[in-house]
């Protein structure tokens, strides 16, 4: 896409209905997720408006009548005769501005919630042994586990938390293995309560910042003993690529952990693992299916519960946003199809 003018306009010009038709529409053209019953032959009108009430969460859906013709006029958006809708290569680009702005929004705000709900607490503590408030799966062995990947580095290992979120991880790491950290995430005010929350315990040598996991370099943040990802890789689509920028944050010899949530009873098979050999990168592989499916599972149980508690306390996006991850994970956990991955693997000198 070229430099925006008169003909070619950046995105936040668009009506905010028209921003809503090219968030959706690109979530549904690059993501086969996003079609739980399967991908039809042509995406309709009523597929993105079915689509927009889950994508959006909750958010105030506007009336969109207009915006069909506003991107058409652009030449963003394209109807074939038999009714089916494609974004056009010019807009494409701001389609996926869009849908970025709006997922970092969503899950800032989602984030937002679970720091401040008494409501969220509860839940925590009714699913798993651990008030981490990450909106993650994890109990205690778990993050024992994440700790010890990490304090095997080394003593005092320098680490980058790469999507770190409020940053409850970070500092449960850094308290258990000394050192320092750098946590970054593109969720700014969840960055701004993990530095108030750091800097009134007293913690030090642990910093927060706003940045995106595509664009981390070693030029802008250092270089560090260890790079960890929990649960921060989900929506990445260029997965090697963000592997290969935490790795090029990692000095000789250090090393990459990572803890994901996979759709792939075959560990080879699993999407960190195919990333990570295309790297090279000599890598240990955890199965911690043992502990984390039942949080899951507990989880998806109680999130209906807590639904009414958390809309009670305002937290409205929060409570949709659980009964999201219930219902997505609902057919995976029946079907067995789901495992949880630990990663260790290190960079050589």
């Amino acid at each position: 896409m070229g430099a925006p003018t008169e003909e070619n306009p950046p995105p936040q010009t668009l009506s905010p209905a028209a921003r809503q038709v090219l968030a959706t529409l690109y979530a549904l053209e690059t993501r086969d997720e996003e079609w739980p019953d399967g991908r039809p032959a042509a995406i309709l009108r009523r597929h993105v408006r079915t689509h927009a009430a889950r994508f959006w969460l909750g958010a105030t859906l506007l009336p969109w009548d207009l915006a069909w013709t506003e991107l058409a006029e652009l030449e963003w958006l394209r109807e074939e005769d038999g009714g089916g809708l494609e974004l056009t290569p010019i807009g494409s680009p701001p389609a996926k501005a869009c849908r970025d702005a709006f997922r970092r929004e969503r899950f800032d705000e989602i984030l937002v919630q679970a720091e401040r709900s008494d409501a969220y607490a509860r839940f925590l503590r009714q699913t798993g042994d651990l008030e981490v408030r990450a909106f993650s799966p994890l109990d205690r062995r778990q993050l024992d586990a994440v700790c010890d990947a990490v304090c095997a580095s080394g003593p005092e290992p320098r680490l980058l938390d790469a999507g770190c979120g409020a940053g409850h991880v970070t500092e449960a790491v850094v308290r258990r293995c000394g050192g320092g950290a750098l946590g970054v995430d593109y969720a700014p005010r969840a960055i701004e309560l993990a530095s108030a929350r750091v800097t009134a315990s007293g913690l030090e040598g642990v910093t927060f910042d706003e940045r995106d996991l595509d664009a981390l370099t070693p030029e802008d943040v250092g270089l560090f003993d260890v790079a960890l990802a929990v649960d921060a890789l989900v929506f990445v689509e260029d997965l090697e690529g963000v592997l290969r920028r935490l790795s090029a944050c990692v000095k000789p010899g250090g090393r990459v952990v990572i803890l994901a949530l996979e759709a792939s009873p075959r560990p080879e098979q699993a999407p960190t693992a195919l990333a990570l050999r295309g790297m090279a990168l000599p890598f240990s592989q955890d199965d911690l299916s043992d502990l984390a499916l039942p949080v899951l599972r507990a989880r998806q149980f109680a999130a209906y519960g807590a639904r009414r508690a958390l809309r009670a306390e305002g937290n409205d996006l929060l409570a949709s946003a659980l009964v999201e991850e219930s219902a997505q994970l609902r057919s995976l956990l029946d079907a067995g199809a789901l495992r949880r991955y630990l990663y260790r693997a290190i960079k050589p000198e």
